[in-house]
């Protein structure tokens, strides 16, 4: 089952109007820096939203990268720099969610769903 925190509620999608994000693979964009660590992206979607870019990414986590990934994720707002595309901009999260929640047990890798949107 997927979790997913959606207007600073948890809950399984599909409940409350969370939904899944699409699979669709844009353009050549493989890597997101958000602060100063950059993230392979595994799919990726951008578009705007009244004048706002809203970019919304799948990435894979392992249980060695997962403390360090949900301590960035967790600061909720970031410099957002996506090189391919040249953007940058300042953006907070408005989507989040992982196909796991034992990846504190070793060896196990999850995928993470992240939205965020320009502020």
């Amino acid at each position: 089952m997927w979790w997913g925190i959606h207007s600073e509620h948890l809950h399984p999608y599909g409940e409350g109007g969370c939904v899944i994000l699409g699979e669709k693979d844009e353009s050549m964009v493989r890597n997101i820096v958000l602060n100063d660590t950059e993230i392979e992206v595994k799919h990726y979607d951008r578009k705007t939203e009244e004048g706002h870019q809203v970019v919304s990414f799948i990435f894979d986590v392992t249980s060695e990268e997962y403390h360090d990934v949900t301590v960035l994720l967790y600061k909720g707002t970031f410099d957002i720099r996506i090189p391919e595309e040249g953007l940058d901009f300042k953006g907070t999260i408005i989507n989040y969610s992982t196909s796991l929640d034992n990846l504190y047990e070793e060896g196990q890798t999850g995928e993470f769903r992240v939205t965020l949107q320009e502020v």
